[in-house]
This record gives structure tokens, sequence and C-alpha cells, in this order.
């Protein structure tokens, strides 16, 4: 057979070296692999964890401003609290409108010139005209309650045979610049025959001090209804006659009106009929003279928007905007909007807190917000307001990771979307909030049932015998403190007499060198 060559063997050495090479490879792969997938992992885990995380955190949001709707606003921070998953802090400073003003603007706040302090504001005046001349970023007004400014006298009821004293806008303009001094002058008499008063009786006239949005109210609106009366300055501070009488606070004016006879001044309406207070009848622009009880809140919203006193432009100077002295048999002449001031463009507001701030309005713009309104003495805001203010947010800017924030009502119950992170629920209530719930619901009936007619005198105590399981006794509960501080001075009185028994017992000792005193408060033995 012809010769074939065959190639050279391999070296031992060479193939192992080849050998190896390929196994290198193949583990490099392999282990390439395992640590893709480990580093996919950690990748994951650390995935898990942040949103663990950002779960746990504390969701904030703060405001500040005007006192007037300052519990209105704390209860629904609460009901937040309480119905989140997420755990949050809702802070809101009742400081006035002024300050809330200042601080929204935040211009000489430390962490940055023209940055807000808070969150938000809040105000029963929009923003003026100088402040928002000042803004460096646009802002928008979102009015979420309606109240009304109210003139509150302390003269006798029986000197007007019980009724109302009734002022037109020019009469109480005079009142108030003491053009007019006595009760008795001619053309109070002329508005109300049947006021019988003491000869020359002095009119005590009592304002606010400081900034107040009450006091801007009431004296833009004496100059609107009667200009060439109303001879003083307006806005939230004015220098009033030097015979008139000042107050601090909502509070100081309440007061003075309390203890003070033939005294006049302004107040949240609320406020002054929670007290009792008696209200001046006060001529509208139609001629119709009513008190803020009998007047249509709600109505001057209505006019305001389709007279056009409210801008088209949510984010445009609202300064002149005001609800003062508009048409209608039943419009109130002295009314408010209560409104958030709000950053149009809240891009740059951490995440979590611009969504908070947004369900937040939503709430206070729900029905379940707007139906509180009332238990504050508020009014909502009629249905073309809120169609307005839902306009206003969705012209806002927001974060682009902003959580979108869910409700679910109390009445409908959400399957799993309930649970989830960021969902308001009406299923989640604390104990606090359900026994609060219940105390008001029994303090209402009890009111209800002292109101009726001929209602029977409220019932003696309960001897604690007779008392059920959740019934305070009062009589009982005095018992038991005379019973334990006899208990408490029998104590003191028997410990002093033992020290005094000991005392005697130790001195014979030091005296005899032994001890007579067998007992401690035992006769001692000769």
């Amino acid at each position: 057979k012809p010769f074939v060559a065959r190639p050279p063997l391999e070296p031992p050495a060479s193939k192992m070296a080849r050998s190896w090479a390929a196994f290198a490879g193949t583990a490099a792969a392999l282990i390439a692999s395992a640590r893709g997938q480990v580093d996919e992992q950690r990748i994951s885990s650390l995935e898990s964890r942040v949103d663990e995380l950002e779960a746990s955190q504390v969701v904030e949001l703060h405001g500040s401003g005007t006192t007037n709707p300052s519990k209105y606003l704390w209860e629904a921070m609460d009901l937040f609290e309480e119905r989140a998953r997420q755990p949050m802090h809702m802070t809101y400073r009742a400081v006035g409108s002024g300050t809330g003003q200042s601080e929204f603007l935040g211009e000489t706040n430390p962490r940055g010139a023209f940055t807000p302090y808070n969150d938000f504001g809040c105000g029963d005046i929009p923003m003026s005209q100088a402040n928002y001349n000042k803004l460096t970023k646009p802002m928008v007004h979102i009015p979420f309650a309606m109240s009304a400014i109210a003139i509150f006298h302390s003269v006798p009821a029986s000197a007007n045979g019980g009724a109302a004293i009734k002022l037109t806008g020019c009469v109480l303009a005079k009142i108030f610049s003491r053009q007019i001094k006595t009760w008795d002058d001619q053309e109070i008499k002329a508005l109300n025959p049947s006021l019988t008063v003491p000869a020359n009786t002095n009119i005590k006239v009592v304002h606010r001090v400081l900034g107040s949005s009450s006091t801007a109210g009431t004296t833009e609106y004496l100059k609107k209804a009667c200009p060439a009366s109303w001879t003083l300055d307006v806005g939230s501070v004015v220098n009033w006659p030097s015979d008139t009488f000042e107050a601090q606070g909502s509070g100081g004016m309440a007061t003075f009106l309390e203890t003070e006879d033939y005294a006049i001044g302004y107040l949240d309406a609320g406020h002054g009929h929670r007290l009792g207070l008696q209200e001046i009848a006060l001529e509208n622009k139609d001629g119709k003279s009513l008190t803020s009880t009998q007047a249509d809140i709600s109505k001057a919203g209505d006019v305001a928007l389709a007279s056009s006193v409210i801008p088209s432009d949510p984010s445009a100077d609202w300064s002149s905007v005001n609800l003062y002295d508009l048409a209608g048999e039943t419009t109130w002449p002295i009314t408010v909007f209560s409104y958030f001031y709000v950053q149009k463009d809240l891009s740059s507001m951490d995440s979590n807190t611009a969504g908070a701030l947004k369900a937040f309005i939503e709430f206070m713009l729900s029905a379940e917000g707007q139906g509180m309104a009332s238990d504050f003495l508020f009014t909502p805001v009629p249905k073309e307001i809120l169609d307005y203010n839902a306009k206003t947010l969705r012209s806002m800017i927001f974060p682009a990771a902003m959580p979108a924030f869910g409700f679910e009502t109390a009445s409908s119950t959400m399957k799993g979307r309930g649970a989830e992170a960021y969902m308001i629920s009406g299923k989640r209530r604390s104990y606090a909030e359900v026994e609060r719930e219940l105390m008001m619901k029994k303090i209402s009936a009890l009111e209800a049932k002292l109101a009726a007619p001929g209602a029977a005198p409220a019932p003696a105590p309960v001897l604690a015998a007779e008392s059920s399981d959740d019934e305070t006794d009062p009589l009982g509960i005095i018992a038991l403190v005379f019973a334990a501080l006899a208990i408490l001075v029998s104590g003191v009185a028997l410990y002093f007499a033992m020290r005094a028994t000991s005392s005697v017992c130790f001195a014979k000792f030091e005296d005899r060198g032994s001890a007579d005193c067998r007992t401690i408060g035992s006769p001692t033995q000769a």
C-alpha cells in the first residue's frame, strides 16, 4: 500500500494546555453568568428595599394662614392621618390671613429669598396686589369655603321688643367712623321706630387690632356700599377714631360684646352665633334687611362668577376680588371666600408632599369635605366654583414621579385597591375618631331635646347604686374624693404621731440607757 503521511502527534503538554483553555473559557462563562444572576438578585433586592423605605417614609404637609377655618382644616387633616396607610404628618398654623400671605411669599426666608415657609397658604382675602407683584413664581387661588362677616351688638333685646335692630350700610359707616355716636340718633330711630334706649347712650365701637381679614372685609364693604359716608381707611389695619375700643383677635371682640352693654362690632358670623350674640339686620344691595342666618351665603359666589368678579385665569391678580354688596334678594352683603394659596408649578416640590397637597385639596372640595363645612358654621362653595377649581387643578404642574393618592369611601369597599399604599380609606378609622363621633351625636341629641318646646329640665344626678357602667355619677365622684382626702389626712396624722412617739422612746433610751418603749405608740413602762 502506498505510504500515507500522518500529521504529527500533538505533544501531550500542548493538548493539555488547549483542553485547559477550553475548560477555563467555559468556567469563565459560567462564573460570569452566575455573577450576572447574583447582580440581578442584588439589584432586585435593592429595588424592593427602596420600595419598602419609600412606603415607610412619613409624608409631610404644612400650611399656615387665616384662623377662621382652622378647626375645619384640623379636622380634615386628622381624618387624612387616620385614614392613610402611608405614615402622614400634617399641620396648619392659625396665624391670620396677613401672616399666611407673608409666609407663602417667603420674601425673607433664610432658606432662600421668596421661598415659601410652608407647602400652602390660606386666607379669607385674596393675595394683596403688593404681595402678588413680588411673586417670583405664579400662584393660584382655590376658594374652598364661604362665610359671612356679621355685625353684632349688645343692646338689651328688650330695647327693641325682641326684634333685630336694622341698619343700612351708610348708617353703619357713620357709626363705625363715629359720625353717629349715640343709639338714639335720629337716623337709627328712623330705621327702628320701636327702639327705646336711655337718652344719649354712647355707642361703644369695638374693632380688631393688628392685621385682620374681618377688618378688611368690613371696611371694604363700607367703602363699596357707602363711599360718601366711609371716611376712614380700608384694609386689614385701619386708623380708628380715638374714642373707639380695641380688641385682640376674634376672641377679644367676642368678650367685649359679651361684657359691655350698648357695644357694636364685627365678627365671623359662625363665631358670634355660637356664643349667642345678637346680630344686626343689615340692608343688602336689593334693599332687603336680613341677618346672616336668613341669607343665602353661597348666592354671592354664584353672582361673582356670573358677573366676572372672579378672573377666568386662576393665576391672575385676584386682589380686587370681593363678594361685598352684590345683588340678590337673599345675598349677604359681607360674604368672603376662604382660599388656598398654592404655587401653580409644583414640579420642584417633594413628590410625596405634592401628591398629598393635591389629594388634600381634592378632599376639601369633595362631597365629604364640603359636607364638613356646616359643622364649623361655614358654607360650601357652589357647584360653579367647584367646577372652576377642578379646571385650576388640571392647569397646575406636578412632579413627574408624584404618587396618585386615591379615595375609598366608608360606604363602598374597593377590594385590593383600598389596601394600596397611597389610598385614603374611609374604612380605616381610629378609636378616637369613633368616640368623638359618638360623643357629638349624643351632644346633638341632648341639645335637640333641651331645645324642644316644653322640654323637661335636666334630670337630677343618678345615685351611684343606680348608675350604669357607662354613666358618671357626680355625687359618687365627690364622695370618693373626700374619702381619699380623709384617708390621706389620717395617714399623715398617724405618721407624725408615730414619729413623735418614737422620738420620746429614743430620748428615754438615751437618758436611761435602756428601751422603755416595748411597742411603738404603747404607754411607757415605769
